[in-house]
C-alpha cells in the first residue's frame, strides 16, 4: 500500500506494474491502484474493475556534455520559503496530471496535492533543488531537481501563463544541466505527458531524446465506496 497517497486521499491506494496481465485479486483490498504498463490494456480484461486510462507518460533524456553555466535570472530559491507566487507556479505544473485527468478525485484535490508536493520540493524533502527564474521582481518559473541513480531528474518544472513563449522555459533547462553538470550526473531526464505536445516538443527542441513510453491506469475498486474520494 502506499501510505503517503492513502492518507492524503483517505483511500487505500496501491501501485502495481503489469506485463499485460493482471489477477483480479490483486486489487480486492484497495480502493484505488495505480497500474503501470509498457503496453496498452483494455476495459475488457478487467471486466470487475472500472479502470480509467488517465496518462501517457513519456520520459526524456539528455546527455551532459559541457556545463552552460546558471542563467541570469534564475538562481536556487531558499529552502522553507513558501512564497504563494512559487507554490502557485507549482500547481501551474500538473494541468496534465493524471490526478487533474480523472473525476473520481474531488474537486480541489489536484490543487492541494501539487502544492504539497511543491511545498515538499521547497521544503528539500523530495527534492535536492529548486530554482526560480525571476522576471520583472517576481518569480515567473520554478524547476525542481532529485538525484537519482546515473542521473539527475527534473520534477516540477513549470512557466507563469502570462510569460511563456518569452524564453524562461529554456533558462531552466539551463539551469537543470547546469545542476547536473556540477554534480556529476553524465544525463538529465524528465517526465512529461505525451498530450501536452507543447512540452514535448520543447523538450525535443532543446535535445532531449524519447527514452521510454509508460501507460497508467487507475483501478477503481466497483466493491469500494468511491465516494469517500470526493468527499475526503
Amino acid at each position: 500500500m502506499l501510505e503517503w497517497d492513502s492518507g492524503f486521499f483517505g483511500l487505500k491506494v496501491g501501485k502495481l506494474k503489469s506485463n499485460g496481465s493482471l489477477p483480479e485479486a490483486e486489487f480486492d483490498d484497495f480502493d484505488l491502484v495505480y497500474v503501470f504498463s509498457d503496453i496498452p490494456l483494455t476495459r475488457q480484461t478487467f471486466p470487475n474493475l472500472y479502470v480509467l486510462p488517465v496518462d501517457r507518460k513519456v520520459t526524456y533524456s539528455m546527455q551532459i556534455a559541457a556545463n552552460p553555466g546558471l542563467p541570469e535570472g534564475v538562481g536556487s530559491y531558499v529552502a522553507g520559503d513558501h512564497d504563494p507566487e512559487v507554490v502557485r507556479l507549482g500547481i501551474q505544473s500538473g494541468m496534465y496530471s493524471r490526478f487533474k485527468r480523472d473525476p473520481n478525485f474531488a474537486d480541489g484535490q489536484f490543487e492541494q496535492l501539487f502544492s504539497v508536493w511543491m511545498r515538499r520540493s521547497i521544503d528539500r524533502e523530495i527534492a535536492d533543488e529548486v530554482f526560480v527564474c525571476i522576471s520583472g521582481g517576481l518569480p515567473r518559473g520554478v524547476i525542481t531537481l532529485r538525484d537519482a541513480p546515473g542521473f539527475a531528474s527534473i520534477g516540477i518544472v513549470a512557466v507563469d501563463e502570462s510569460v511563456r513563449g518569452q524564453g524562461i522555459g529554456r533558462k531552466l533547462v539551463q539551469a537543470a544541466r547546469h545542476y547536473a553538470h556540477q554534480h556529476h550526473f553524465p544525463a538529465l531526464e524528465v517526465i512529461t505527458q505525451e498530450e501536452n505536445e507543447q512540452a514535448c516538443r520543447f523538450y525535443e527542441k532543446e535535445g532531449f531524446s524519447l527514452k521510454k513510453k509508460e501507460y497508467i491506469y487507475h483501478f477503481w475498486n466497483k466493491g469500494a465506496d468511491r465516494d469517500r474520494a470526493k468527499h475526503s
